[in-house]
Order: C-alpha cells, then structure tokens, then sequence
C-alpha cells in the first residue's frame, strides 16, 4: 500500500489527558466489574455472563475513548499501552471483589449465622471448652504452645500423599485453607485467635463468650477480637494472598454447568476446576480487555486534522455508496480490489454500482468517508461486505482499505455518480459523466474482445495551464507533406508548357525530316 496516501497518526498527545485517562478507566472499571460481579452471581447464566463481560470491556473502552477525544490524543500506542495498564489493575480489582465476596458467601456468612457459644462445634473441636479459671488458662496457654508447630493444610497433605489419596482430597484441602485463613494456619494460632495468648486475655474473652450468648461467631473475631477480615481492598494490598486464594477456589470449584451451583459441599463431583476453570477465566479476561483495547486503538488512529486542530467530521445523515462485486466467482476477490484501489483510489468509481432501488447482492463493497472542515482532506474507507445467511441477515466484513487520501474531485463525482447533492463546501470537479461513459466503453470493448484505452481526465486549474505547449504555431504557417496524387498531378500540370512532350518523353531534339521512313 502507498503510505503517503494512508492516515498517519502524529503521535502527539496530552500529559493531562493521559492521566485523567489512566485513573477514569481504573474508577470507572472497578465499579462496573462490582456491579459485573454481582449480576453475574444473582444470574448464573453463561450467555449473560459472557454479554456482560463484553459490555463492562466496551464500558471501560467508551471511558478511554471520551478523553482521546477530548485532550486530542493521536499516539495509538501510549493509548493502548495505558489502557493495559488500567485494564490490569481493573481486573486485579475484580478478582480481589470476588475472592473477597467468595469468602463472605462461603465463610462470613456461616460464622453471622453462628453464635459464639457454638465456637467448639463450628471449629471442629468435640473436646474444646472454655477456660473458667487461671489453670486452665494456663494448661490453654500449654496448648498454644504445643501446637504452633502443627500446620493443619501440611499435615493433611502430607497424609493424603503417602496414602496416594486422590482429587477429592485435594479439594478438601483447598476448602481447609480456606478456613485456616480465617482463623491461622496452625493448630496453635487458632487457638490463639480465639482466646488469646495471655492468662487475663483467655479468662476476660471466656467470660465476654458465656455473657454474650447471642453475639455471633464473627462479630466476636473481627469485632470484639479485632482480626483482619479478608475484604476486596485487604486483597488488593496484598496479591500473594490473593492469587493464593484464586489457586485455592480453582481447585475446589464454585459452579456447575448444568445447574450453576455456587458451593464447596454443595455436588462437588460436578463443580468446574482445574485447567478448565483456569481456561474459562481466561476466556473471561480475554473478553474484558479486548474489545476495549480494540475501541481505544481506533479512536487515537481516527484521522486527524493537524491543520485544523480537531478531529475529522462525519456527513450525518451518511450517504450511502455502495458496489458490485466485480470477481464474484473468485475466492479473494476483495484482495485484488484491495491492490487496485490502493494504487488509484478512482479504481472503485469504474465498480458497478448499486443503488437505493436495486437488490443488495450477495457480495459487495461499501464506502465512507470522513473529512476536515473545508474538504481540503478527505479519507476513504472501503469494506467487502459477504451476507453468509440470508434469512438471519448475517454478515462478514472485510476491510480492503481503510483511510485512503483521496481529493475533492473524487468525493464530488462520487456524489454525482449517485445522483446526490454535491456538500455545498466541497469545491470539487464533478467528472461523473465523463467517468460513465468511460466505463460504457470499457465494458463494451470488453464485449468485443478489443483492447481498451481509457481516457484521461480532463486537466482542470494549474494542471490546465502548464499541460499547453509554450508555442503553437497557427495554422496558415503550418506546412502540410502533399500526398502522392497531388504530386502527380502537379507534374502534369507543369508539362503542358513543355514541347515534345508525349506520354512524358521529351521529343525536341528529333528531326522528323531527316526521319527515313523506307527503312523500316
């Protein structure tokens, strides 16, 4: 393709706007992906899903695109370059809203449920009962101690491998951790959490436990014992947790395809893990950012007039310039259209055209164009257009070629080729007649099987004047070559007053009185 006759952007940009840009998308996205989050949840259907991943991306998108548009930005690279970044902190952010709201599904809203005098039973601990005096705060203190060592996920991995257990252990162990994140990853810091670690703080929370029947289980550890619970935001400051926490809800599952259950105990058999958990979440990440990163790369390489100072203009209510296919029986016939009309954009205008009362085809070219201000710069784009379904109206687009420089006289016999209206600032020559009759007779001279030589336009303003010759010398001093008949009879002309002549023999120097005539 000729890059001279191609768009350009010219990399120029706003600091300013590249800011606001980078924090609007991050804002904007975080909240979206909230509300993406708990649709999605409310409605566990895949085609929703999949929907409103794509419109959260074209959100994020039409943020980005607002501020290339208002601070001018036409550096297409630096756009997407920073349009990755927010889109990686946006769907960081997602993930830690959902982790966080997988822990209050699938642990916080079992300890709201649970009272604190139930403590030994929703821990798991049959013998487990509360110190009522300073002995048996210490023998707990004793217990603190002894088992600061026994990592409960370590011990039952550890057993799992020797006894060469399978999958479902695993998941047992990824929905223990878990529950060791709430309370500690030992034996010994459960019990810790819990009561404590000093005499005085074992026996004052024994006692806030038998007076407050009625608190739950989480109000007494992250109101009253004052730990950390695992919120969005305390994800998004530490990512080790968080992706060890992802690692963990892969391994379990949380949903089934079939009835979209979102549990750990809840048919586990069935749940989604694993590698095709991890290829679905990709699938989901793919739609969050592409299409964003699609809509943000087009709008920065949108033409822009650097002379004007703004963005090129669209005609609204667009015209419509449609074509026929001319190679309807090749396999890529756009390719060769494509080669043509990039080395002369008035390729397209010898197309047949198809107008408002004809039958759409099913293959043609479509054009539009948008422009400056005054039409001093115009660019073209032309797609092939392929209706793959009638019935469902489904279509294929190909783009041939996209921002093509053309003049004004081309947009002006476009329009006149049509029969529309020429805009009133466009100061081009409408050559649409000339141009018709010149495709009359290339089609009928291919007909005829006789060679074709196109004539070439009409030289118009400077073209005009420099294309005439300095001198033309006029006619009557013009010597013209005499043909070979007129020679001839000049020649007889100039014999008449020559004596003896017969049949052009000069017969003067005979002398018909010596002539004998017996000799012969």
């Amino acid at each position: 393709m000729n890059d001279s006759n191609t768009y350009k952007p010219s990399n120029k940009f706003s600091v300013i706007g590249i800011i606001l840009m980078l924090f609007s998308m991050l804002a904007v996205g975080l909240i979206i992906s909230w509300l993406y989050l708990v649709i999605t949840n409310a409605i566990p259907l895949i085609y929703l899903n999949i929907l409103l991943a794509a419109g959260v991306s074209f959100g994020i998108g039409a943020v980005g695109a607002f501020f290339i548009k208002v601070y001018k930005i036409r550096a297409p690279k630096l756009a997407v370059i920073v349009s990755l970044i927010a889109l990686i902190f946006v769907n960081y952010g997602k993930w830690a809203i959902y982790v966080g709201r997988d822990y209050d599904k699938m642990i916080y809203s079992d300890l709201k449920d649970t009272k604190v005098t139930e403590m030994a039973a929703s821990i798991g601990a049959s013998n487990f009962k509360l110190p009522t005096n300073e002995a048996e705060a210490e023998e707990y203190i004793y217990s603190i101690q002894l088992y600061k060592n026994y990592n409960i996920v370590e011990t039952l991995r550890q057993t799992a491998s020797k006894l060469n257990l399978g999958e479902d252990v695993d998941k047992a162990i990824s929905s223990m951790t878990i529950i060791t994140n709430v309370l500690g990853e030992t034996l010994g810091d459960i019990l810790e959490n819990l009561l404590g670690s000093t005499t005085d703080e074992i026996l004052k929370n024994s006692e806030k436990i038998q007076n407050s029947p009625n608190m739950s289980l989480y109000d007494y550890l992250y109101d009253y014992r004052g730990l950390q619970p695992r919120t969005g935001f305390w994800l998004m400051a530490h990512p080790g947790e968080l992706f060890e926490d992802i690692k963990n809800i892969n391994s379990v599952g949380r949903w089934t395809i079939k009835s979209h259950r979102y549990g750990i105990g809840d048919n586990q058999g069935d749940n989604v893990s694993g590698i095709m958990l991890w290829l679905v979440w990709a699938a989901e990440l793919a739609l969050l950012m592409i299409p964003a990163l699609i809509m943000i790369n087009n709008r920065a390489k949108y033409p822009f007039i650097e002379s004007e100072d703004d963005w090129a203009v669209e005609d609204k209510p667009a015209p419509t310039f449609m074509f026929a296919d001319l190679f309807p029986t090749e396999g890529a016939d756009y390719m060769m259209v494509r080669s043509r009309i990039q080395h002369d954009p008035d390729y397209i205008l010898s197309m047949p055209l198809i107008t408002v009362t004809q039958a759409i085809p099913e293959k043609y070219y479509t054009l539009s164009y948008c422009r400056s201000k005054y039409f001093d710069e115009i660019f073209i784009t032309v797609n092939f257009i392929s209706v793959i379904n009638p019935r469902k109206n489904k279509k294929k687009t190909e783009n041939v070629v996209k921002d093509l420089r053309v003049n004004a006289d081309f947009l002006a016999t476009l329009y006149g080729m049509f029969h529309y209206t020429v805009p009133p600032l466009c100061q081009g020559v409408n050559r649409a007649e000339e141009v018709k009759k010149e495709n009359e007779a290339k089609a009928e001279d291919i007909r005829s099987g006789r060679p074709h030589a196109p004539t070439p336009p009409k030289a118009t303003g400077a073209e005009a004047i420099f294309d005439q010759p300095l001198y033309t010398k006029p006619a009557s001093q013009t010597k013209q070559e005499e043909s070979f008949a007129e020679q001839q009879l000049k020649q007889e002309k100039a014999s008449q007053t020559t004596s003896g002549d017969m049949d052009g023999i000069d017969t003067s120097s005979l002398n018909l009185d010596e002539f004998d005539l017996n000799r012969m």
